[in-house]
């Protein structure tokens, strides 16, 4: 099993620094987008700035994949 494929997450980054609404918009298969999905949920990120006060906002992440068996 060979995979060389690029993956692409939507998900918004909560004014508190947490991740909600998270999806696949392109995916490689065989558990990997579960395992990307799972990871991203554990991380914190800044949220958007405007006039001073944190909002949120929608990032659109591609990981590129490449594992070889």
């Amino acid at each position: 099993m060979n995979i060389d494929q690029t993956i692409m997450v939507s998900f918004d980054v909560m004014p508190d620094s947490t991740i909600a609404n998270t999806f696949m918009l392109s995916g490689a298969g065989y558990g990997v987008d579960e395992e990307a999905l799972k990871c991203l949920s554990s991380l914190k990120y800044a949220p958007g700035i405007q006039n001073a006060t944190k909002i949120k906002m929608n990032v659109i992440l591609t990981i590129p994949v490449n594992a070889k068996q």
